[in-house]
């Protein structure tokens, strides 16, 4: 008796409608028209070749010019942030607004120690 009952149970667990048969027949023909897709893609040759050597000159120009202005524009000194003058922070390669903290901080009578 209790081998019948765990029979029925287990058939209402997976007993399908109609509908439902149909979309897990629709879903598992999808998927496999995505699974062979995606495995012949690989077999076709890829006919687009791109030189990119003249986009990669461009870039190498435009990294020496920038480091070139880096190393330029910065030059590190030695100095006493509580007697350095606002022209001679600006020099700095600092954020405006760690410039800006700075000076105000010694206007309110801030001192670095």
């Amino acid at each position: 008796m209790e081998l019948k009952h765990i029979k029925r149970v287990f058939r209402q667990y997976f007993n399908f409608s109609r509908q439902e048969r149909n979309g897990i027949t629709a879903l598992c023909i999808l998927l496999f028209i995505l699974i062979a897709v995606n495995y012949f893609i690989d077999k076709f040759p890829n006919e687009a070749k791109t030189d990119f050597s003249e986009l990669k000159e461009l870039i190498a120009q435009w990294e020496s010019q920038a480091n070139e202005n880096k190393k330029s524009a910065t030059r590190l000194f030695l100095f006493d942030p509580n007697q350095i003058p606002k022209e001679k922070l600006d020099s700095l390669a600092l954020p405006i607004h760690v410039k800006r903290n700075l000076v105000r901080y010694r206007e309110k009578g801030g001192v670095f120690i």
